[in-house]
């Protein structure tokens, strides 16, 4: 059980159906729904030229930031990355996906990874 902090935490609570790594894997690319979660999305310049794009749930609140680190090929529009950030909103977090370079657009450096 994780333990959260902040004014609405509660205790992370899995249902029976889903105690298995293998079904919380899974889980999500069943769910068809679509959620109402609108990210902010920021581009930074990077020295070598090159570029990293960051996409935020409230990123001028205050408060805590939860970091979601998707798969080399994983995006903001992720089913399970989006599951992530509705249950930060749920919890009032704020929340950045980092977009690894290369990963969901073409970078401008072949070396990306």
């Amino acid at each position: 059980m994780v333990e959260l902090r902040g004014p609405e935490a509660r205790p992370l609570e899995v249902p029976w159906w889903l105690r298995s790594a293998h079904l919380q894997t899974i889980a999500p690319s069943l769910d068809r729904r679509t959620d109402g979660v609108t990210l902010e999305h920021v581009r930074h310049e990077l020295p070598d030229g090159d570029f990293v794009d960051l996409h935020w749930l409230d990123r001028r609140a205050a408060g805590p930031i939860l970091i979601l680190l998707p798969g080399m090929q994983g995006t903001e529009r992720s089913r399970c990355v989006r599951a992530m950030i509705e249950a930060a909103r749920a919890r009032a977090l704020r929340a950045v996906v980092l977009a690894h370079r290369g990963g969901a657009h073409p970078n401008r450096l072949a070396g990306s990874y």
